[in-house]
Order: C-alpha cells, then sequence, then structure tokens
C-alpha cells in the first residue's frame, strides 16, 4: 500500500517528467529533494528508503550508488516504469479485485449454502414445494390421533 509521502514522490516525479530512462536523474538530494512539496523533503537518507521499496515494488527503475562510507543507498537515471506511472490505475484494479474477494464471494457461497441446504430438506422429504410439511410430518403432529383429550 502507498502511504501519502510515496504518493507524492510519484507525483511529483511524473508531473516532472521522470518517466523515460533518459531522463538524467542526478540523485536524491540533487534531483528529488528540490521539487518535491514542501510537506515531503526531507534528507536523503531517509528518502532513501521509500525510493528503495518503490522500486522493489516496481514503481520506479533506476540505478543505486553509495557515498562514501554511508550505508543508505542513494539513486541515479531514476525514471518511473509503467506502473510507476500509471499506479492511481493499478490501485484501482487492486480495489476492485479486493471488493470482489470481500463482497460477491461470500453472497455466492451462502446462495449456494442456502440452496444445498434447501435441496437436501426436499430429498429427505421433509417439507414440500409449497413450503408445506409432508404428510408424514403432519401425521406426527395430529391431535385426533394423541391418547391424552381434554
Amino acid at each position: 500500500m502507498l502511504d501519502k509521502r510515496l504518493k507524492a514522490i510519484l507525483n511529483t516525479l511524473i508531473s516532472h517528467g521522470f518517466t523515460s530512462p533518459k531522463t538524467e536523474f542526478i540523485s536524491i538530494e540533487e534531483s528529488l529533494i528540490p521539487i518535491l512539496p514542501d510537506k515531503y523533503k526531507d534528507s536523503w537518507e531517509n528518502l532513501s528508503p521509500a525510493i528503495s521499496f518503490l522500486i522493489n515494488a516496481d514503481y520506479l527503475s533506476g540505478e543505486v550508488f553509495y557515498h562514501g562510507f554511508y550505508s543508505v543507498p542513494d539513486y541515479r537515471d531514476l525514471s518511473l516504469t509503467y506502473k510507476g506511472t500509471h499506479y492511481k490505475n493499478f490501485k484501482w484494479q487492486e480495489l476492485r479485485k479486493d471488493m470482489f474477494r470481500s463482497v460477491a464471494v461470500p453472497l455466492i457461497v451462502s446462495l449456494l449454502t442456502a440452496a444445498i441446504t434447501t435441496a437436501i430438506g426436499y430429498l429427505w422429504g421433509k417439507t414440500t414445494l409449497s413450503g408445506q410439511p409432508s404428510d408424514d410430518i403432519q401425521s406426527y403432529y395430529r391431535t385426533d390421533d394423541c391418547a391424552y383429550h381434554a
């Protein structure tokens, strides 16, 4: 799931034309931080995990490099993939799948369960298609057959 910061990074890259691999992306500090909205500006050390997540999730592609002795990676030649450019469509399709799984599947299962239990009741002869109990059940409950009459 993309949080607000990840969506802001993708929207910034889309609006500034980082859609082709030929676009020069020098580093996070030189290319991304200056164009990010003020609310999401941070150091490259803190933005690097977000970029790493977007690359691992196939929203971005880029080359990893390291600054001297820092263990936090930086990126150059960063560009959006097809999934990154159209991430809203991908999220909408994912939401539709989840809605189908959480609404339609339980509905279908409940209808099938009701149909099967109704069919079993008809097969065992407990009720007729008109919804009335069968003759065997009615004769069991008749009061004139009881030994005790008040």
